[in-house]
């Protein structure tokens, strides 16, 4: 009598309906009701472009307090694991960065109101002989999004353009992360008052060896590499810097010790160098 019941009772019970799923918006008559979506995702349906993108910025928020509070629970190799895939990240970043520069100086390589105004706007070249004018304030709004001073906003540009523009094939290299970014640049500001032609020599040379050998390794082969491509270039940087050899001794004095800078050639700073050492071992 007692099964029969329970029987009799899963028989009257209507059986489940499965979920209607939402409309799709790109459908017609499809809508999004908006409010707090639970799929991140979906916060550009209720969302104008600003809002956007500071819901995004809170929700990664969330995600870097909890990735923290993660790190207390990885063990030794999990540690090494996860710092790895953090300087991973950071490559990725610079990159990304430096392309975002360039497509910036894409997007200003033009004046909206082209005029001859005395403090108005122009167009000037950052990078070296072959690189696209961009528009003179560009770079410091640019700048203020990446947290850096004009100057150093000018120079991401300048650099990332000689890349494009002047040495390519070490550009798909940077792009492709097979060299870092801060050896790309060290590259391109030695080689910046080589001509397009010149650069693209230096280019061909290089390129392949950023991402096997050290840096102080692979500057000397790019000093080699500008010495080749442009001779009289190259002399005259060398003239430069022998004219500003000297020693200076820094006036101020302070609880008895002083200051001193000198410039020389590099053999002479080596066994100067040595000397000193021979001098204080002999106290």
């Amino acid at each position: 009598m007692g099964y029969g019941r329970i029987e009799h009772m899963f028989e009257t019970i209507d059986p489940p309906v499965a979920p209607v799923p939402p409309p799709d918006p790109a459908e017609p008559g499809g809508s999004v009701e908006c409010g707090v979506p639970d799929d991140p995702d979906a916060v550009g349906m209720c969302l104008d472009p600003v809002e956007r993108v500071g819901a995004l910025a809170a929700l990664d928020d969330i995600e870097r307090t909890h990735a923290a509070g993660q790190v207390d629970r990885l063990d030794a190799d999990s540690t090494l694991a996860e710092a790895a895939a953090t300087v991973q990240a950071e490559r990725h970043a610079q990159v990304r960065q430096l392309m975002l520069a360039v497509h910036w100086a894409d997007l200003h390589g033009v004046l909206d109101s082209p005029g001859t105004t005395p403090g108005g706007e122009r167009l000037v070249r950052l990078g070296g002989d072959g690189t696209p004018k961009v528009a003179e304030f560009a770079a410091a709004e640019l700048g203020a999004v990446f947290a850096l001073s004009d100057t150093a906003a000018s120079r991401l540009v300048a650099d990332g353009l000689d890349l494009r523009h002047r040495l390519p094939l070490l550009w798909t290299a940077v792009q492709t992360g097979a060299v870092p970014v801060w050896a790309a640049r060290k590259t391109v500001e030695r080689a910046r008052a080589l001509s397009k032609d010149a650069a693209a020599s230096v280019d061909r040379r290089i390129s392949h060896l950023g991402a096997t050998l050290p840096w102080r390794r692979l500057s000397t082969i790019v000093d080699a590499a500008i010495l080749a491509a442009d001779p009289p270039k190259a002399m005259s940087d060398a003239e430069l810097a022998a004219a500003e050899t000297g020693v200076w001794v820094n006036d101020t004095v302070e609880h008895g010790y002083g200051s001193m800078f000198v410039k020389a050639a590099a053999g002479d700073l080596k066994a100067f160098d040595q000397a000193l050492d021979v001098i204080s071992r002999g106290r």
